[in-house]
């Protein structure tokens, strides 16, 4: 994993397996409440595609899985309860394979000061992807 710039092996009681599961649920049906103010933006051409292009609002709270609530303190749901957090997003679809191609998200938290992280993901479905691991120092 990479943390403050460096590449470092992640520790052992970090399960990565099960960090990935609770977070699996965040988009399932009964969270579809979570997303707000879906709109369509009209179409946009990317690397020659035409691809239809969506932009939506995420309510935090909504999306967190429930297993991810269950395991919080009583202190750390009421921190999250008085932080501001806005999450806006636009993604582009692939109509003919009917799969994003990207997607750029932007997250606003207050906690108690302001913090934004922007994320884009470029999808790549037809790519031979190889993974090497970084060396570690």
């Amino acid at each position: 994993m990479q943390m403050g710039g460096k590449w470092q092996e992640a520790p052992s009681s970090l399960n990565m397996a099960e960090l990935i599961n609770k977070w699996k649920g965040m988009f399932g049906e009964d969270k579809l409440n979570a997303f707000k103010n879906m709109q369509s933006a009209g179409k946009e051409t990317i690397d020659g595609k035409e691809l239809a292009v969506y932009t939506y609002e995420i309510d935090q709270d909504a999306a967190m899985p429930d297993e991810m609530k269950k395991d919080m303190t009583d202190e750390v749901k009421k921190k999250l309860a008085e932080m501001k957090s806005e999450s806006k997003a636009k993604v582009w679809i692939d109509e003919a394979k009917n799969l994003p191609a990207k997607m750029d998200m932007t997250i606003k938290m207050s906690t108690p000061k302001e913090v934004t992280q922007n994320i884009s993901v470029n999808y790549n479905y037809d790519a031979d992807v190889k993974i090497e691991a970084p060396k570690l120092k």
